[in-house]
């Protein structure tokens, strides 16, 4: 009966884990932590130009978010258009807000794109994040 409570309780601690990971749909947290700090591509839809908090990002046809680390200064960014980002993908922490600050009440990790190049699209043609370039087969 002790061997089965711990067996019981292991598993409940992996699935809180996993829960609390910070993940892109149809990708394991495995699976995105072999492309960290890897050049990826992403396509979807570019979106919160200007909008406070994490900034601009694309949203993939799962409805999964990638952040973008955008430079003001080098590009327009093409808002609620169809795209293709390419960049160095990156985990980054955001930490709750203190006392009186204004900010989020939990803190959490996000995936962000840094140094991104922004290609606007017709069609999208992968839902999921890939190495860039991709691996011949």
């Amino acid at each position: 009966m002790r061997l089965l409570a711990i067996f019981l309780s292991g598993i409940v601690a992996f699935a809180v884990a996993r829960a609390t990971e910070p993940q892109i749909e149809n990708h394991t947290a495995t699976e995105l932590a072999s492309l960290r700090n890897k050049i990826v591509s992403v396509e979807g839809i570019a979106w919160g130009k200007g909008w406070p908090g994490l900034g601009e990002r694309v949203v993939l046809a799962t409805g999964s978010r990638v952040f973008l680390e955008v430079r003001k200064d080098r590009q327009k960014f093409p808002n609620g258009r169809l795209v293709r980002v390419i960049g160095r993908l990156e985990l980054r922490q955001n930490r709750a807000a203190q006392g009186d600050e204004s900010g989020y009440s939990k803190g959490f990790e996000y995936w962000v794109i840094l140094d991104p190049k922004i290609e606007v699209l017709e069609a999208i043609r992968s839902e999921s994040v890939d190495e860039f370039p991709p691996k011949e087969e």
